[in-house]
């Protein structure tokens, strides 16, 4: 893998993830009853999910 740096990993994560969110649209579906704290805890997802794999692709890249 070529030299990248970490916000080539960032953006390279948010771009799977946003892959991730259009092929699998029911991957976040909640019943009727969605409130406020599913939509937290989707956001939290997505934050860690961009962290977790940006680092990981920063890392293996050195």
């Amino acid at each position: 893998m070529t030299h990248l740096d970490i916000l080539e990993a960032r953006k390279a994560a948010e771009e799977l993830l946003d892959k991730i969110l259009k092929t699998q649209p029911t991957l976040f579906q909640n019943g009727p009853d969605a409130n406020e704290k599913s939509g937290e805890a989707m956001a939290q997802f997505c934050e860690r999910f961009i962290e977790a794999y940006s680092a990981y692709l920063f890392v293996r890249a050195q």
